[in-house]
């Protein structure tokens, strides 16, 4: 397959699970259009703040006492940050202003620069920036603890009950594609990424 056909039949979870209740008509039907082949790996992802906040608890403090002026960013209306924000101010009871992006990248720069305090983003997209002290890590939304990162704290450990997220990538296809296709592709999937060498790739971009 081209590297264009792979990179259309590589699909993300928000694809499937959030588009069709964020938007009004996203334009297909994640169950009628497409031939789900394989799971292909699972996305950590951090509560990345600005290095001014030492804690959850203590950006959630500063929060209360200033109703909304505190600053929350993701890559776009409808995302798995901007709802994960969403939730995080409902369960504490405060308020904060969203700042979306086109991208992940601006939006955690507005954070590295001070303008904005926190973001639930992709381990691999804020890790650089989290080993260079731009961003302070504070939690994982992720069922258990990162094991790369033992000493940072899940959510759940935190006191929310419940605050898991671990996104998926998944190889899908049209809905028409010849069942024996499918099939060779399913097996080339589940060969290829039980290399070790695919492994250690995914573990590198924050994927396991």
């Amino acid at each position: 397959l081209s590297l264009r056909r792979q990179r259309q039949m590589c699909i993300r979870d928000s694809t499937f699970t959030v588009a069709q209740f964020a938007y009004r008509n996203p334009g297909f039907d994640p169950d009628a259009d497409f031939a789900h082949i394989s799971l292909l790996s699972e996305a950590l992802y951090f509560l990345a703040a600005n290095p001014k906040w030492q804690s959850v608890e203590e950006l959630v403090a500063a929060a209360k006492r200033r109703p909304g002026e505190l600053v929350f960013t993701s890559w776009g209306v409808g995302s798995v940050a901007h709802l994960l924000g969403v939730d995080f101010c409902r369960r504490n009871g405060i308020e904060m202003l969203h700042l979306p992006f086109n991208g992940t990248p601006p939006a955690l720069i507005e954070i590295i620069a001070g303008r904005a305090d926190m973001i639930f983003s992709t381990m691999a997209a804020a890790l650089p920036s989290v080993q260079s002290n731009r961003l302070r890590a504070l939690a994982t939304p992720s069922p258990q603890r990162i094991p790369s990162y033992p000493d940072l704290p899940t959510m759940q450990e935190l006191g929310y009950q419940d605050f898991v997220m671990l996104p998926w990538y998944s190889l899908s296809a049209p809905a028409a594609t010849p069942p024996a296709l499918l099939a060779q592709l399913e097996e080339a999937a589940m060969r290829s990424f039980a290399t070790p060498a695919a492994a250690a790739k995914l573990t590198e971009n924050g994927l396991v």
